[in-house]
Order: structure tokens, then sequence, then C-alpha cells
């Protein structure tokens, strides 16, 4: 509009937004861009961070999406933008860039935002931490002979099997091998996991496999009893 000014800085060579220029309502609306400090609860041994409801990967560029869902902001199309500023085992500092339309105009607003960490172990190291088990495969030899190459080759293949489940599943894991008498056992965070990981054991090694099981306690959640399961493999 010709001669149009902002009534609060007295420019009229700006975009406005309203009654007032851009860079005006921008002050006066701190709130176009909205981002709250976090704290994080973050498990000590994975650095995991718990966060919508579940323990997630607390890698730089995975923190840098879990803040930018925090942003809050009234541009449209918005781009958002995070950077790591500085940080320790206790806090971080990141920048938070956002780009986007307001009022027809191209904008970028930025802010700093702190994330502070609250130690507090995941259950899936907590149970590590805790001689948690649901399974384990006992890894013995077919003839008197211990052949413990053998033995070591098959608890690779089955670490490389649980590997490849962990991607989707945590508790796939390989808590802990045990190096004994005549063999190696491997205990599994999963029973589910350790089942599909003999299968795929037994196209290649043709094993020996017997499963016996044994009572764990109760579950405190749901009552019921809980059970290990031990297979013992010979190959």
């Amino acid at each position: 509009m010709k001669g149009r000014f902002c009534p609060k800085c007295g420019k009229s060579d700006k975009a406005f937004y309203g009654n007032f220029c851009i860079d005006c309502y921008l002050k006066d609306h701190p709130d176009v861009l909205h981002l709250e400090n976090i704290s994080f609860n973050q498990c000590p041994r994975c650095l995991r961070v718990f966060s919508r409801g579940e323990w997630e990967s607390g890698k730089p560029e995975h923190m840098e999406e879990l803040i930018s869902s925090r942003v809050k902001t009234a541009l449209i199309d918005p781009s958002i933008h995070v950077v790591l500023l500085e940080g320790n085992a206790k806090r971080e500092i990141y920048e938070v860039t956002v780009e986007g339309q307001l009022g027809g105009e191209q904008v970028s607003l930025a802010n700093e935002v702190q994330v502070k960490y609250v130690k507090d172990m995941c259950n899936v190291c907590s149970r590590k931490s805790g001689n948690y088990y649901e399974a384990i495969i006992q890894l013995r030899p077919k003839e008197k002979v211990v052949d413990l190459d053998r033995l070591k080759t098959a608890l690779i293949f089955l670490r490389n099997e649980a590997r490849a489940l962990t991607k989707k599943d945590r508790h796939a894991e390989i808590f802990r091998y045990e190096l004994v008498k005549n063999g190696i056992d491997i205990y599994f965070g999963s029973s589910r996991v350790a089942k599909i990981s003999l299968q795929h054991l037994q196209s290649t090694y043709d094993p020996v496999i017997k499963e016996s099981y044994t009572l764990r306690g109760v579950d405190k959640e749901t009552g019921k009893k809980r059970y290990s399961v031990t297979y013992s493999v010979r190959v």
C-alpha cells in the first residue's frame, strides 16, 4: 500500500504482516518460533534416550530429529535445521534455525535450546546388568575331541543372526557368552530370537538340538510364571 509505514518503527521499506512490518511483528510475537529447553532420561551404558514412550538412539543425527520434533512454529512450510554448538555428558546446547513463509515473505528465525540428560538405565541394559536372560544356547561338540574353532565359527554365525534381528528388536541382542569346559554358553535376551537363530543354524551345521525349561520366577506385571529355555546344541 502506497505511503504505508510501520506504526512502531516508522519504516516503510519492509514487508508487512498485519499492521506492522515483519521485523516488529516478530519482535512482539516470539512464539512464532517456540521451543522449550528439553530434558531426556539417558542410559549411561548404551547412551539411548527415552522419548515418545521408548528408548531411542542418542546419536547426534537422531538427537537433531528429536529436537526438530519439539519445534512449534507459525511459519508456513517450515524447514528446520539443528546444529550442536557445545556439550558434555550432562547437557548440550543446540542452535535451531527455522525458515518458512510469513505473510507471503520468506523469513528465517533462530533460537538456542538446552538439552539436559538425566542418567537412567534403559530396560535392556538393566536386564543385562541383572543377569537376566530368556534363553541359553550351549554349543558343544558332537565328537569327543573338542573342535574349538568349529564352535567359535558357530558362535559367530549365531551372533550375526542376532545382530540382524537387533535392528528391529533390541532384546535380540546376545547379552553375553562364556567359555566353559568343552564348549561355549550363549545368553540371549529373547527366547524367540534364540529359536530363530537356531533354525538358521540348522541349515548350515546339521546340529543335534535338545531343549529344556527352567522356572525363573513370576512376572510382577502379569502374575504368570516366567521360564528360561536351554538349548543343548551339538555341532
